[in-house]
C-alpha cells in the first residue's frame, strides 16, 4: 500500500515512470505465478495453460506467460523461460532479456542513485591534509594513501585504511628505513590485504606484516627522476612505475630497470613529459597520460600513449586545445579502459571512448553535461566496474556518472 499511494501521488509529476513503476509492482513477464521469481513453477503453470489442464488462465497469467509477446503462449515461450533460468539468454555481455518482451535483450543499465557518506580526517584547516590516491582490493578492504595531520600540525598519518566496518589511520614504516618521520604517500596499488604497494619517490611493499622500502643502493631502484605519480601492475612479480621525469620503471620480481618511452627524460629536474597517470589491462596493454596539469603548449605537450608489450608509443600527441568535436581534445587527463575500449576524460566534452582494435573513437553521450561543467572535470580520476557504470571525477569535487544510457552529474 505504501508503494501505491507513492506511486499515486507522484503521478502529476512524471506519468511514465509512474506507470513503468506501478506495472513492475504488479506483475512481471514470465513471473506466471507472480510470486517474485521465475523458477520451474512457471514453467509447470505455461505448460498446464498450453495443455489446458486445469483452471483457465486468468488475463493476467495469460500476459505474464506471453513472454516473447508474440500474442500467444507456447513452447517457444517456455524455452525462453529455461534460458532465463539457467542464465543462457545467449545476450551479449552487459544486456539481459527485456523486461517487456524475454526474447529480446536490452542493456543493463545501472542505477544513478547514490547514498554519499562523507567522512573528515585531521585537521580541517589550511592546506595540511591531502588524499592522493585510493585503492579498493575488497568491500573490506580499501586503502587510500596522502599526507594526514592532526591538530597539532605535526602528528602525520600517511594512509587511512577501511576493513568494512570502520576506518582507521596509520603510519607506513618500513623496517629498512632509519628516518623518524613517516613519508607522504602518492600512490596505491595492492592485490590482497598481504600484497600492498604504496609509493613516495621509492616503493615499498607490504606483506602483511611489514613494509619495506626499495632503495637505490641496497636494491637498485633507479634515482634522480622524482616522485611516482601513479602505480600499476598484474602481480608483485610485475610492477609499472610512473615517475615525475616521464620515465616508467619496471620491476620484474628481482630488479627494475628503466623501460624506453616516449616521454622519458631521465632528469626530474627537466620533465618534458611528467607521467600524471597509468592504467593497463594485462602486460600488453598499459595507456599513460602525460603533460602539465594546466599546461599545454608546443613547449609542453599532452600525450596518450600505449605499450604493446614490446614498444611505447604515443596515440595521440596535443600542443594546443583546438580540434572538432567528434575529435579528442587536447585537455586530457585520466584513462581507464575495459574489454576492447580505453576511456579518457577530455575537458571540453566529456569522455572519449575508443577501440582498441580499430582504433576508432567518439564521445560518450554526455549531454547532460553543460559546457563549464565538462571544462571542470579535470581529471582527478575515471574508472568503472563495466562500460554501463562508469565514473568521472573533477579537481573541483564534480562527479559525473554514466550508467550506459544517459549521464548524471553533480554541480
Amino acid at each position: 500500500m505504501k508503494n501505491i499511494k507513492a506511486i499515486i501521488y507522484c503521478f502529476p509529476i512524471v506519468i511514465s515512470m509512474c506507470i513503468i513503476l506501478f506495472s513492475a509492482s504488479r506483475i512481471s513477464l514470465g513471473d506466471v505465478n507472480n510470486d517474485g521469481e521465475i523458477d520451474v513453477l512457471d514453467i509447470v503453470r505455461i505448460v498446464n495453460i498450453i495443455t489446458e489442464n486445469g483452471p483457465p488462465p486468468s488475463e493476467e497469467e495469460f500476459w505474464t506467460s506471453d513472454v516473447n509477446v508474440d500474442g500467444t503462449t507456447n513452447v517457444q515461450d517456455i524455452v525462453i523461460i529455461v534460458q532465463v533460468i539457467m542464465e543462457n539468454d545467449d545476450c551479449p555481455d552487459l544486456y539481459s532479456p527485456c523486461s517487456e518482451n524475454l526474447s529480446l535483450c536490452c542493456m543493463d543499465t545501472t542505477n544513478h542513485n547514490f547514498d554519499w557518506d562523507i567522512q573528515l580526517f585531521g585537521a580541517p584547516s589550511g592546506n595540511i591534509n591531502s588524499l592522493y590516491d585510493a585503492h579498493i582490493i575488497s568491500d573490506d578492504d580499501i586503502w587510500v594513501v596522502g599526507e594526514i595531520r592532526e591538530f597539532d600540525g605535526d602528528t602525520l598519518h600517511n594512509y587511512l585504511h577501511w576493513d568494512g566496518l570502520e576506518w582507521t589511520r596509520g603510519k607506513m614504516r618500513e623496517d629498512n628505513n632509519t628516518s623518524p618521520y613517516p613519508h607522504i604517500l602518492y600512490s596505491v596499488f595492492g592485490f590482497t590485504e598481504n600484497d600492498l604497494w604504496v609509493t613516495l619517490s621509492l616503493p615499498s611493499h607490504y606483506n602483511g606484516d611489514s613494509w619495506y622500502m626499495y632503495l637505490p643502493d641496497d636494491d637498485g631502484f633507479p634515482s634522480g627522476l622524482g616522485g611516482i605519480h601513479q602505480t600499476w601492475g598484474t602481480s608483485s612479480e610485475n610492477m609499472y612505475f610512473s615517475k615525475h621525469s616521464g620515465d616508467i620503471i619496471h620491476w620484474n620480481g628481482n630488479e627494475f630497470s628503466i623501460m624506453e618511452t616516449t616521454t622519458g627524460s631521465g632528469d626530474q629536474y627537466n620533465p618534458q613529459f611528467p607521467i600524471w597517470d597509468m592504467f593497463g589491462l594485462d602486460d600488453n596493454h598499459i595507456w599513460t597520460i602525460c603533460g602539465y596539469l594546466y599546461e599545454l603548449s608546443p613547449a609542453h605537450p599532452r600525450k596518450l600513449s600505449y605499450y604493446n608489450g614490446e614498444v611505447w608509443t604515443d596515440l595521440y600527441e596535443f600542443t594546443n586545445s583546438q580540434h572538432e568535436p567528434d575529435e579528442l581534445n587536447g585537455w586530457i587527463y585520466n584513462v581507464w579502459a575495459y574489454g576492447d575500449t580505453v576511456y579518457v576524460s577530455a575537458a571540453y566534452e566529456g569522455v572519449w571512448r575508443e577501440s582498441i582494435t580499430t582504433g576508432e573513437g567518439s564521445y560518450m553521450p554526455l549531454d547532460s553535461l553543460e559546457y563549464e561543467l565538462a571544462l571542470n572535470t579535470k581529471g582527478r580520476g575515471i574508472a568503472g566496474n563495466n562500460p554501463n557504470d562508469i565514473f568521472t571525477v573533477s579537481v573541483w569535487g564534480k562527479y559525473a556518472h554514466f550508467n550506459g544510457s544517459t549521464c548524471e552529474n553533480s554541480r
